[in-house]
C-alpha cells in the first residue's frame, strides 16, 4: 500500500509515510470506504487527546472517507461519490480516480489533483 503526491514538477512526497497502513473497501452493492494512516506517527493518547493542535496534527496523518461507487470500464475510472469523511471540502464531490490492475492482488487509483483539491 502506498499514497504519493507528485507535484508538477515530478517531486514526489508522501504525507503518510513510504508505508501506509490502511484499508480500501469496496462493496457488492456500491458502497465504499478508505482509511489511511501513517504508522510512525503518534497517536491522540501519545500526543494528549486535550490538546487541539495535538489532535490536528495526528488527524493530519490519517485520512478517512465512505460514500458510493460506479465503475466505468470504458475509461478504466473508478467515481467515488463521497457522503463523509474527515475532508469536508470532498463531501458531496466525486473523486474520479483512473484504476490498473496489476497482478492478482494490486490495484493502482491515480487522480489529477488539479481537479480533486
Amino acid at each position: 500500500m502506498s499514497w504519493e503526491r507528485r507535484s508538477a514538477a515530478g517531486e514526489v512526497s508522501y504525507l503518510y509515510g513510504r508505508e501506509p497502513a490502511g484499508q480500501l473497501i469496496y462493496t457488492a452493492n456500491g458502497q465504499m470506504s478508505a482509511q489511511l494512516m501513517n504508522p510512525d506517527a503518534k497517536s491522540l493518547d501519545e500526543a494528549g487527546s486535550e490538546s487541539r493542535e495535538a489532535a490536528a496534527e495526528v488527524a493530519k496523518r490519517f485520512f478517512a472517507y465512505w460514500g458510493s461507487y460506479t465503475v466505468d470500464e470504458s475509461t478504466a475510472t473508478v467515481t467515488h461519490r463521497v457522503l463523509g469523511g474527515l475532508a469536508r471540502s470532498w463531501v458531496g464531490r466525486d473523486q474520479i480516480r483512473r484504476y490498473e490492475f496489476s497482478g492478482d492482488d494490486r490495484l493502482t487509483l491515480t487522480a489529477d489533483l488539479e481537479h480533486d483539491e
